[in-house]
C-alpha cells in the first residue's frame, strides 16, 4: 500500500493541520486496517469500509457488514459499478448484485 511505512506521520500532521480526513476501505483487509487506523489516529479522522467492485475476490461481505457498525464508519464504499475491463455479462451481474448489498446496508446501518 502506498502510505505502509509512513500513514502514522501523514495521518497526524495531516489532522495538526486542521485537515480532516475519511480513510477508505476497499475491501475487506483494507475496510479492517482503515478502522485500526482511525482509532489509533484520533480525533479527526473516520473510515469507511466496503468492497471495491474488482476486489470481491478475497472479501467476506458479512465482515464488512459488521465493520459498518462501528461508530468510525461514517459511510458505505469502496463500493460502485466498473465495467471499464468487465466484457462478460455474468461479471457485471455480479457487480451489479454487490452494489446492491452495499446499498441495502447503507439504508440498513443508516450510512451514506
Amino acid at each position: 500500500m502506498q502510505f505502509d511505512n509512513d500513514w502514522r506521520e501523514v495521518g497526524k500532521r495531516t489532522i495538526e493541520e486542521g485537515i480532516w480526513f475519511v480513510n477508505v476501505g476497499a475491501d475487506e483487509k483494507s475496510s479492517k486496517l482503515a478502522i485500526e487506523q482511525v482509532y489509533e489516529l484520533g480525533t479527526g479522522c473516520w473510515a469507511t469500509v466496503g468492497i471495491h467492485p474488482t476486489e470481491d475476490k478475497e472479501s467476506d461481505f458479512m465482515v464488512i457488514a459488521e465493520l459498518a457498525k462501528d461508530d468510525k464508519v461514517v459511510a458505505i464504499g469502496e463500493c460502485g459499478l466498473e465495467y471499464f475491463r468487465i466484457e462478460s455479462e455474468e461479471e457485471r451481474k455480479k457487480q451489479r448484485e454487490l452494489f446492491i448489498k452495499h446499498v441495502e446496508l447503507a439504508l440498513e446501518v443508516g450510512k451514506p
